[in-house]
């Protein structure tokens, strides 16, 4: 289909002691360079503990096409947490049954262990190449 992709980026900028909202405020540029011609860029910047689970679960059910956690585990924790209502699977209200949102991670945290179990680096630009690649 010709449709744009929608991705949303949940953003804890208070992660790693304010360091993952500095971070996020200097990748901006690469990550429009690499993904803003191919799909929309929706960020949002969380207010404080929980608010990625809200901001997630709305993302889905307006239909995102991939939510993004930026920061470390804890963010990440949310967002999957998000993707889930009462034990089942958040779903878009008008995209259909068959609709499925990924999850992505750009680790911007203290320690991001999640990145490190899958051999990912903490390079938040490899991160971007990675979902530009799997978005193609």
């Amino acid at each position: 289909s010709g449709r744009r992709r929608d991705f949303v980026f949940v953003v804890n900028p208070s992660g790693a002691n304010g360091r993952t909202g500095k971070q996020w405020k200097q990748l901006l540029p690469f990550l429009h360079t690499r993904l803003a011609d191919q799909c929309n860029i929706c960020e949002c910047i969380t207010s404080g503990p929980s608010h990625a689970i809200d901001v997630t679960r709305e993302a889905i059910k307006d239909g995102a096409d991939a939510v993004i956690a930026v920061g470390g585990d804890g963010t990440l924790h949310e967002v999957v947490n998000g993707f889930f209502w009462k034990g089942s699977p958040v779903r878009a209200l008008d995209r259909g049954p068959d609709h499925l949102t990924a999850l992505g991670l750009i680790p911007l945290g203290t320690g991001s262990d999640f990145a490190r179990t899958f051999g990912w680096s903490n390079d938040p630009r490899q991160a971007i190449d990675r979902i530009e690649l799997n978005q193609n």
